[in-house]
């Protein structure tokens, strides 16, 4: 089955199969599915961050815990697989800076 829907007289008209049919009908046929935000991106939907690039060995992640507490480090920490976990955008810059590094690729002043 196809579906389209096209402009006719300033108005949408909707087609199955080449026949035009009511809203209500083609809406039965084609519902309507949820806007799904893309993965990537800083927006809210990509935190928290698992970082490997900053992770340790899984060995090390209490020991490294621990640094990042000591540092004051909030929304930080490692978990048992070795990542560095970061809430927020914030989170991840001050990890950036307590351990040294800077991302090329952050913008908006990440790091």
């Amino acid at each position: 089955m196809t579906g389209e829907i096209k402009t006719v007289k300033g108005k949408d008209a909707y087609f199955l199969d080449g026949k035009r049919v009511s809203k209500k009908r083609f809406k039965k046929a084609f519902p309507d599915k949820p806007l799904v935000k893309a993965p990537g991106g800083h927006g809210a939907s990509c935190w928290p961050q698992k970082m490997d690039a900053l992770g340790c060995h899984p060995d090390d992640a209490a020991k490294h815990n621990e640094s990042a507490a000591k540092a004051g480090l909030t929304g930080v920490h490692y978990d048992s697989d070795g990542f560095a976990v970061v809430a927020d955008r914030n989170a991840r810059k001050r990890l950036l800076k307590h351990e040294g590094c800077h991302d090329r690729d952050g913008g908006y002043s990440d790091g």
